[in-house]
């Protein structure tokens, strides 16, 4: 079985996750939790990305990583001296960007545009 052929049918889950995404983010959630509304929050999209992580990860199960550089170990994220994979290392930087990112810069637009959008009132 060739490279490719093994992770063919993966791929097409991915790529059907990400047309379903793509399709059901149109819809938001109905519903709401305290004063919350669900549908500023969320769409139905947001829930069909777990199955792609799910494809995704069962396509490393199923027919193995192949690239025996993310396999070696290395210190985690280049200055802890805790040995880790290099993929491991390299997940947990992406996610504390992406934390970093949704404190720095996210959730203080979300303020400013709350104080924004609310009318002003006359004196």
């Amino acid at each position: 079985m060739t490279s490719f052929s093994r992770y063919l049918p993966f791929v097409a889950a991915m790529a059907l996750v990400v047309v379903a995404s793509n399709i059901l983010v149109q819809f938001p959630m109905q519903g709401q939790i305290g004063g919350l509304s669900l549908a500023d929050l969320l769409t139905w999209g947001a829930f069909t990305m777990v199955f792609f992580t799910v494809a995704f990860s069962a396509a490393f199960a199923f027919a193995g990583p192949n690239d025996s550089f993310a396999l070696e170990t290395a210190p985690l994220m280049g200055v802890f001296h805790v040995e880790a994979m290099r993929w491991v290392s390299w997940a947990l930087g992406d996610l504390s960007v992406k934390l970093i990112i949704a404190v720095v810069a996210l959730i203080p637009y979300r303020l400013l545009a709350a104080r924004w959008s609310q009318p002003a009132l006359a004196v």
